[in-house]
């Protein structure tokens, strides 16, 4: 029984409060983490020392602090037992130190046993002067031009300061810029770089910040390339051309990119040269040919300018010569009619090729041609005969909007004469749409159906793909003069009050027809509002548990509040008609905030335009209930929120009628002290009394207890245990 006893008194005095572990110094360092810039002391550091010994102790201090710091507290205390001294402690990190968290030991030795304590001070060293640049490490740029260089600079030290930056080129262009810059705050500048135009290659563009209050500074470079971007070269092979009449004088015309970027040149010439290119589209660094064509039908010696443009660099142009002497020497002609002639994608052409032999000999010709199939490869002529070939050029041969040069030859050994034709390929297919409504005034969640009318009004049948904004609709094939509607439904789920463009796009392979409609999005009040009303206004609302002799329950509405009186053991009913006066149907949420004893019969409904709805709200007041409350009615929904106050006046009853008897109630006063319940300790209570019809009826309530109370228990607790063991030893 004893060792029972025995054991349960230590595990009561583990677990009591109060335990402790034995230490000889109490080392408190205040604050125990300080921040402080390089070159600058950290002060107001305290160490507080308690001698926890029970002997007078003294105690040599030191100071264990990084390479190159200074710092200084007392070199020794002496303490009595139990007394404690606050000793100041002062720090100081070198100059070069760089941004961190440093230890600063405070190590306490005694006198008496030689024990060391210590304790750490943590030193956070700032960067408290300190500018960094920002710039593009490498940039390009063409030669001749500008270019916008644009240098980031931060401040990223403590203190607001003002910096000059100098930018340096080369070329010996030097540019100076002051600012000032708030702490950690980062702006950029931007200047003008203008190389000299014949400069290219690449260069170093210097940058330096520098404080002009602190040591602060950096330094940037970027790598500028200036590149030869648009330059270019042509010549004409041969130059010169000696020609018979009614044949072809071939160039050759030679177009060198010298830049480094892609260009575009453009070709022009005098009406009576041809060229098979009206451009050439050259990477950089690239060469591209054309053929140049001249056909002569009268006798003579002309020279003529051939001029090249670039589209990438206006200005940029080369004008190349070239001469034909042109005589009369033919013994064969060829001629294609018509020389000049259009067709419409994806027909066929035919040509009147005719070969006259213009010699004084009977001759077999043989005839080629560029493009297109001849009806016959050879024809024989006597001299002055001629004979008509037919030539067809197919729909698998032409390009959609180029101009093909045709050239047919006719020869013989030693003898041979060509002619060129032209012909355009158009494009013969058109379409026409339209779409209603083109403009429409419209609600957020509303549905617009689309008529979309479209027209096949080119020359040939074409498969059309129809879209809305990207989306597509339809893919359909029409005829020639064919017609067709499409109906499209839009469901509305911007925002409110804006305007939105709806793009109906109608694509072919040779057609792009694109219409823009029109919607504007209605305001919120105009497409969703509700009506609440509340009724009982001066009528009797139904009453339930009504006390002997009580008033009537009534309620009313002034402007957005109702008014409700009420007395205590009753219950009032107010009805709530809800009206959707919107244009579009919605979803409400029916709600009540106030005391817990006013509710709300229905939470959700939906109510299409015009529809309405009732719920009730049941307002029941408990007996020790008094005064004026408020409730709110929240009738929300996703598009809209309205709120109605009812103001409660509840009247207090001194007796209640509960199952046919009389009720009066008393409660005693609360308790002053309010404290925590413990769990495994019981909680004292009080007594509350209610007369019903001359009959008590008591009931217990807990009383709270302080903490005190508990740490009491338990010491009288461990005292009785204690006791009573050595009782029982006694008496063994």
């Amino acid at each position: 029984m004893k060792y029972a006893i025995i054991a349960a008194c230590i595990v009561v005095l583990i677990l009591a409060p109060g335990a402790f572990a034995y230490s000889n110094l109490e080392m408190v360092i205040t604050p125990s983490y300080v921040s402080v810039c390089p070159c600058s002391a950290a002060s107001n550091i305290n160490l507080m020392l308690t001698n926890l010994d029970d002997e007078t102790d003294t105690y040599k201090l030191r100071l264990g602090l990084p390479s190159g710091w200074s710092g200084f507290i007392e070199p020794e205390v002496t303490l009595a037992s139990g007394e404690s001294r606050s000793v100041s402690i002062y720090v100081t990190p070198d100059c070069v130190s760089e941004p961190a968290v440093y230890i600063v030991k405070v190590i306490a030795t005694s006198s008496l046993t030689g024990e060391v304590f210590s304790k750490d001070l943590k030193v956070e060293v700032l960067r408290c002067h300190h500018v960094k640049l920002y710039v593009e490490p490498q940039i390009s740029m063409c030669k001749g031009e500008s270019i916008d260089y644009g240098i980031d600079v931060k401040n990223m030290g403590k203190f607001d300061e003002e910096f000059n930056v100098n930018i340096a080129t080369p070329w010996g262009q030097h540019i100076t810029h002051t600012i000032k810059l708030l702490s950690q705050q980062t702006k950029r500048i931007v200047v003008k770089l203008t190389p000299p135009a014949d400069k290219t290659g690449e260069y170093y563009i210097e940058v330096d910040a520098n404080s002009l209050t602190s040591y602060a500074s950096d330094t940037a470079v970027s790598e500028l390339t200036i590149e030869n971007c648009y330059d270019f070269d042509a010549y004409l092979s041969p130059f010169s051309q000696d020609v018979c009449l009614g044949r072809l004088a071939r160039f050759d015309l030679v177009i060198v990119n010298k830049g480094t970027k892609d260009d575009n040149y453009t070709i022009s010439m005098p009406s009576w040269v041809i060229s098979d290119k009206e451009s050439v589209y050259l990477k950089g660094g690239r060469q591209g040919n054309v053929k140049i064509y001249v056909k002569p039908r009268v006798a003579f010696e002309k020279e003529f300018d051939i001029t090249i443009a670039s589209s990438k660099k206006p200005g940029l142009r080369y004008v190349v010569k070239g001469k034909v002497s042109a005589r009369d020497c033919r013994k064969v002609a060829v001629i294609i009619t018509p020389a000049d002639s259009e067709v419409c994608y994806g027909l066929e052409k035919v040509y009147d090729v005719i070969i006259k032999n213009t010699g004084t000999i009977e001759e077999t010709y043989n005839i080629v041609s560029t493009h297109g199939k001849l009806s016959q490869s050879k024809v024989f002529l006597n001299p002055g005969e001629t004979k008509k070939v037919k030539l067809t050029v197919g729909a698998e041969e032409m390009e959609l909007g180029k101009v093909m040069v045709i050239v047919v030859k006719a020869f013989a050994k030693g003898i041979a004469d060509e002619n060129i034709a032209t012909l355009a390929v158009k494009n013969c297919y058109s379409a026409e749409m339209s779409v209603e409504p083109e403009y429409k005034k419209a609600c957020r969640k509303e549905v617009i159906n689309y008529s979309i009318n479209v027209k096949n009004t080119g020359r040939f049948t074409d498969s059309y793909t129809l879209y809305m904004d990207n989306k597509e609709i339809a893919k359909f094939i029409l005829r020639s003069g064919e017609e067709t509607v499409f109906t499209k439904s839009l469901y509305l789920f911007q925002p409110y009050a804006q305007t939105k463009e709806i793009t109906f796009k109608l694509n072919s392979s040779f057609v792009a027809v694109e219409k823009h409609v029109k919607v504007d999005i209605r305001p919120i009040e105009e497409c969703y509002s509700v009506e609440i009303n509340i009724e009982g206004n001066g009528k009797r609302v139904k009453v339930i548990g009504m006390p002997t002799g009580a008033g009537v329950a009534t309620g009313f509405i002034k402007e957005r509040a109702a008014k409700v009186n009420v007395d205590v053991c009753k219950t009032a009913v107010l009805n709530v008609r809800i009206r959707n006066i919107g244009e579009m149907s919605d979803v409400y949420n029916v709600a009540i905030e106030g005391p817990e004893w006013v509710y709300i019969s229905q939470q959700k409904f939906l109510l299409k335009k015009g529809e309405a709805k009732n719920a009730y709200i049941y307002i029941s007041p408990p007996y020790n209930v008094k005064g004026s409350y408020v409730a709110k009615l929240i009738v929300s929904s996703e598009n809209i929120k309205k709120v109605v106050e009812i103001l409660i006046n509840v009247n207090q009853w001194d007796a209640c009628v509960i199952e046919g008897r009389e009720v009066n109630i008393t409660t005693p006063a609360q308790p002053k002290e309010n404290v925590t319940n413990i769990s495994g300790i019981e909680v004292p209570t009080r007594n509350v009394t209610a007369n019903i019809s001359n009959e008590t009826i008591t009931g217990a309530v807990p009383v709270k207890i302080g903490l005190k109370s508990i740490l009491a228990v338990v010491i009288i607790i461990s005292i009785v245990c204690i006791l009573a063991a050595k009782i029982i030893m006694v008496v063994k």
